[in-house]
């Protein structure tokens, strides 16, 4: 497709002069993360707009950018699409990919499947967990102030001289909820 337009009043000029300036201009903000990476623009692209617009694909709407299929390789034939913001959310090289029942799938994917919140995904990663654990442990109920203590345990727990705090600390490492009530608190030697 010929732009029949000025350049620069063309709907994809400034995605066109944006792709190059990230990828060859040092100056640009975001250098860093293309250009100082190795991702460049085909050379036929990079100097010609009109042959740049020959071989994209049709934008199918405003709202969807351009960006790179492999986020490795450069913008060139064969490596571009349109995509909406969630898409390219979705194809970044800091996303994290976990196996468990048999598929691959990035976390945004198994949150939205498991309905297991990020953070906790992302705390049991850190913890060391292997994907199938991370993926399949449920998660404990919280209590309705969004503590691990059942209501009415802050009570039980004074009454054993206990802080809410120590039997929420017993919870989290993996207690039974009578065990971190009713087991004294170890004295400290002085």
């Amino acid at each position: 497709m010929t732009c029949n337009l000025p350049r620069s009043k063309h709907e994809l000029y400034s995605t066109w002069r944006t792709m190059i300036r990230r990828c060859h201009n040092p100056a640009a903000h975001n250098y860093p993360r293309y250009g100082g990476r190795g991702i460049h623009v085909c050379p036929a692209w990079r100097d010609s707009f009109d042959q740049f617009l020959a071989e994209i694909p049709p934008r199918p709407s405003p709202e969807y950018s351009l960006e790179r299929v492999d986020n490795n390789r450069g913008y060139e034939p064969g490596n571009v699409r349109w995509a909406t913001p969630r898409e390219q959310a979705r194809n970044t090289r800091t996303n994290h990919y976990l196996t468990a029942l048999g598929q691959t799938r990035l976390l945004e994917e198994w949150v939205e499947i498991t309905g297991i919140p990020k953070s906790t995904l992302f705390n049991r990663i850190r913890r060391g967990w292997d994907d199938e654990a991370v993926i399949t442990t449920p998660v404990r109920p919280k209590a309705p102030d969004n503590s691990v203590v059942p209501a009415g345990a802050n009570q039980l727990a004074a009454e054993h001289g206990l802080t809410p705090e120590t039997v929420a600390a017993r919870i989290r490492r993996g207690w039974d909820l009578t065990r971190a009530i009713t087991q004294p608190a170890a004295r400290r030697q002085p």
